[in-house]
């Protein structure tokens, strides 16, 4: 066998030796284990200790929903497809090589078969591989803002909903209290009109208020319920498992200004920096094309022998003539979607400046009913602790010491769904801004 045949073949060989190998990766459904009990996983699978019988703060269920929720982790999975995509743009691309006979089936004496065989490489992928980089790095940049901006959104999800159950424990407390004195003072009225003593209008009064506290019980119950069972979902556990919350009081700063918070949003949100770093993608994308307009050569190494054992050895060059396409298709593309993102970001931006206002506004309006009904309620505390005296000399009757018990619970529960309310706020504007707004100490 000729040198050149041991050489062509150790180049095959060193070449198939490099290849990659594949192996299957079935999914395994019985490994799936989502439990209730410590022992979490992390996005860099390490044991997490969880003793969710203990009582957790909402910044502390916040950091467990980011490292144990199942949807964070399928993103952070995503990254390593990112990494792929920039290790694939670094490539070069492989040489091309081609051999080709023609036997001779015809003709006079002392012919040959015609060889013919090539050895090519194209320049255009090299030309465009930093630019290519770049797509790639920017794009991965994207994705893990993009990643971070998630797992901001679950952690402030998980902090709302801590806070919501809070709230609603001591809203299904004094709904119960209230239900309670109701039912009690239905069964004294409906005595009363079975004897005589009272009229039976008194009785349909009562009923109405029995009716109406039970309602608002089981309105406040029903949301707890929805609440935990989503509270659970974003921490990945079971949907039945209990979670001790903490209850804490949050320190909301004083005189927010629509402005400094735009500016903050502006350099915090990730999502506003993934989409910076998309922008960035783009126009890299855009400089490819440009540079796609450009000829690049593919260079070439010709060998050849004719029927008449004539031998032949050289160089060629080809490359596309730029007379009419000149990549101005892909230029077009390119650019109206640089120009889409641009769009979508100031688009973003005014929606930021918009929910900022809106946020803001509404804590405003919130406050401002907070403080009327504590107005409202001062009054009522005396009077009621007063009628609970005179109820129990004998001066009034219990009923209407209840009367004015009610009264005051009826304003505690507006309070306290207008705290929760007021609280969940503050959390949508902490979204808003893509930064914590509030510092609390666990009581």
């Amino acid at each position: 066998m000729p040198v050149r045949h041991y050489v062509l073949a150790a180049l095959l060989f060193s070449a198939s030796a490099g290849c990659a190998t594949y192996a299957p990766a079935p999914l395994d459904s019985a490994s799936i284990d989502r439990s209730s009990s410590a022992g979490e996983k992390s996005e860099a699978g390490r044991s997490i200790d969880i003793d969710m019988s203990q009582p957790l703060s909402a910044d502390d269920l916040a950091v467990i929903a980011v490292l144990t929720n199942p949807d964070l982790m399928a993103m952070r999975a995503r990254q390593g497809v990112g990494e792929a995509q920039i290790f694939a743009a670094g490539l070069r691309p492989d040489p091309t090589f081609s051999f080709g006979a023609d036997a001779v089936l015809s003709g006079g004496a002392g012919l040959v078969t015609a060889l013919a065989s090539s050895l090519a490489v194209d320049l255009a992928p090299s030309g465009q591989r930093q630019a290519k980089v770049r797509v790639a790095q920017a794009d991965l940049a994207s994705l893990r803002k993009d990643i971070a901006w998630a797992e901001w959104l679950a952690g402030e999800q998980a902090r709302l909903l801590a806070v919501r159950i809070i709230h609603l424990d001591d809203l299904v407390a004094m709904a119960t209290e209230l239900q309670k004195i109701t039912e009690a003072e239905l069964g004294h009225v409906s005595h009363a009109v079975s004897t005589g003593d009272l009229s039976a209008s008194e009785l349909e009064a009562r009923r109405l208020a029995d009716a109406d506290a039970t309602s608002r019980l089981l309105t406040f119950q029903q949301q707890r319920l929805a609440a935990k069972q989503d509270l659970n979902r974003v921490l990945g556990i079971e949907p039945g498992a209990a979670v001790a919350i903490a209850a804490s009081d949050p320190l909301v700063p004083d005189n927010l200004d629509a402005s400094q918070l735009f500016e903050r949003a502006v350099e915090e949100r990730t999502d506003l920096q993934a989409l910076r770093s998309a922008y960035e993608s783009q126009e890299a994308k855009l400089h490819a094309a440009v540079l796609g307009q450009y000829p690049a050569p593919n260079l070439a190494v010709n060998a050849a022998r004719d029927t008449g054992n004539v031998k032949t050895l050289g160089p060629a060059v080809s490359f596309t003539l730029p007379l009419w396409n000149r990549n101005r298709g892909a230029i077009a593309v390119e650019t109206a979607t640089r120009d889409q993102l641009r769009a979508e970001y100031e688009a973003r931006l005014q929606t930021v400046r918009a929910d900022i206002a809106s946020a803001l506004g509404a804590l405003q309006l919130l406050k401002r009913q907070h403080d009327e009904l504590k107005r409202e309620l001062a009054p009522l505390k005396p009077q009621a602790e007063a009628a609970a005296r005179a109820a129990a000399r004998g001066d009034i009757s219990a009923s209407a010491a209840a009367a004015t018990h009610l009264a005051v619970l009826d304003k505690n529960i507006a309070l306290g769904d207008l705290n929760r309310t007021y609280a969940e706020q503050i959390i949508a504007l902490e979204i808003t801004i893509g930064q914590p707004l509030t510092t609390g100490k666990t009581n």
